[in-house]
């Protein structure tokens, strides 16, 4: 069962449907809403979203060689970033937007470095929302996972890319024991309760993908609740380029936020392998497997070997919205359509740069930049 953009068992799904029932049944409307997508004919107007995504900091300890941000590509990866969210700013969002209860997806950077972060997953629980966070686990000490448990957190997503030498080569420290301490604190503190949902994510790279069995094999030593393996973001040069002067042409400028997604090497791997390799682990994990997207071969083959889109349409813009560091509003790719700090969210999300942006999308389909979004996927079947 699809719950969120999640695959998630629906004996797994119950305790979120009993804390939060008008929730889950405004979840249920979204899908129904997502699946017939009618307001493509409402001219760039949209129902409230269904998603909103908080990027609470830029600020990370880590320094991940596949990451847009501080990666071989990345944006900032010659930054210090300084800007965070803070309470105030998080507070005023939540209260204009809980009263149709959008799925708050708290990321970043590394969420758990902002200090108001366990403070606002308690506000936005107050307010009867369900609340899911990512984080790459290192600073999950046993005083913080018992902070986050008691917070009424309702999903966890952890990243562990590989064994320990390989997981530490790719995300630039020696990391993997306190992540996998991490993890280990967040089961413990959790005790016999069902929830958070807790999910080990591994991004499939060029670095990992031959060794995805071992990465499953950690997940379940850990009794995690759910293993996500995730197709990476990716973008070679020409298409970069082609995405560049596309939104110039039609918005006036191009964010370079598509510029962190340059990744040839991603290109390097061998998609009949890969494939092999998922439908061992399919086969061998007896925990929940969540893939992303789960794509058939030559679904796979299209998509690390040729820049085609395997999707026929993004719809997400209308569906979900993304906060930065800084209070801009943005759909995606970098286009803004508000600022918290400026306005209100809810007069963006209808505003005419917005319902312009959508038009445009809805006559298009989608964007040079979108072929391998994850957002890209929202209406994947």
């Amino acid at each position: 069962m699809k719950v969120l953009g999640r695959e998630i068992k629906f004996e797994k799904l119950m305790p979120i449907l009993i804390r939060y029932p008008e929730a889950s049944l405004i979840a249920i409307f979204n899908k129904i809403r997502q699946k017939l997508f009618i307001e493509s004919h409402f001219n760039g107007y949209s129902l409230m979203p269904s998603v909103v995504v908080i990027e609470i900091t830029y600020s990370c300890n880590l320094r991940c060689k596949t990451c847009w941000f501080y990666g071989k590509s990345g944006t900032l990866k010659n930054k210090i970033p300084k800007e965070s969210l803070n309470f105030e700013q998080l507070k005023k969002l939540i209260n204009e937007i809980a009263i149709f209860k959008p799925y708050i997806y708290i990321t970043g950077g590394e969420p758990l470095i902002n200090p108001v972060t366990i403070p606002f997953i308690k506000y936005a629980k107050k307010m009867g929302l369900i609340v899911g966070i990512v984080t790459n686990a290192t600073l999950l000490t046993r005083e913080s996972a018992e902070k986050l448990i008691n917070s009424g957190l309702d999903f966890i997503t952890v990243s562990i890319d590989g064994y320990k030498e390989l997981h530490d080569k790719i995300r630039g420290v020696k990391c993997f024991d306190k992540a996998i301490e991490g993890i280990r604190n967040l089961i413990e503190a959790r005790k016999n309760k069902k929830l958070p949902i807790v999910t080990l994510n591994c991004t499939i790279s060029d670095y990992n993908y031959r060794y995805l069995e071992k990465v499953v094999e950690i997940a379940e030593n850990l009794k995690v609740d759910i293993i996500a393996l995730q197709h990476p973001c990716f973008l070679v040069k020409k298409t970069i380029k082609s995405h560049h002067k596309v939104f110039e042409n039609l918005f006036g400028k191009s964010d370079n936020l598509v510029d962190g997604y340059e990744n040839n090497s991603a290109s390097k791997i061998n998609p009949e392998e890969l494939y092999s390799i998922i439908q061992k682990v399919k086969n061998k994990t007896k925990t929940s497997l969540r893939l992303f997207q789960d794509f058939s071969l030559e679904q796979m083959k299209t998509y690390y070997e040729q820049e085609k889109a395997i999707n026929k349409k993004c719809i997400s813009p209308w569906f979900s919205a993304t906060i930065k560091p800084n209070g801009d509003i943005t759909p995606c790719l970098g286009y803004v359509i508000g600022n918290i700090n400026k306005g209100s969210f809810m007069n963006a999300w209808n505003n005419k740069r917005f319902k312009n942006f959508r038009n445009i999308l809805n006559k298009r389909k989608f964007f040079p930049g979108c072929i391998r979004c994850c957002g890209f996927f929202f209406n994947w079947e």
